[in-house]
């Protein structure tokens, strides 16, 4: 597994912020199912940035211990 951070994991969380901007000029009872669905995903997306950023930092730890 690579520690780079994947650049769709930014880009995904950009999307589902504008995502979510968006939804606010929506007027419509589907507003908020589609808002706990797209607050899922960007935090799935977060995990999945957080965790990418952990293993870069330990890998970066790890390799001045070389």
């Amino acid at each position: 597994m690579s520690p780079e951070l994947p650049k769709d994991i930014e880009q995904n969380i950009h999307d589902l912020e504008l995502a979510i901007k968006a939804l606010l000029a929506v007027n419509s009872l589907e507003v908020p199912a589609l808002r706990l669905r797209l607050d899922e995903l960007l935090r799935i997306e977060e995990s999945r940035w957080y965790f990418h950023t952990v293993v870069k930092m330990v890998s970066d730890q790890a390799n001045q211990l070389i």
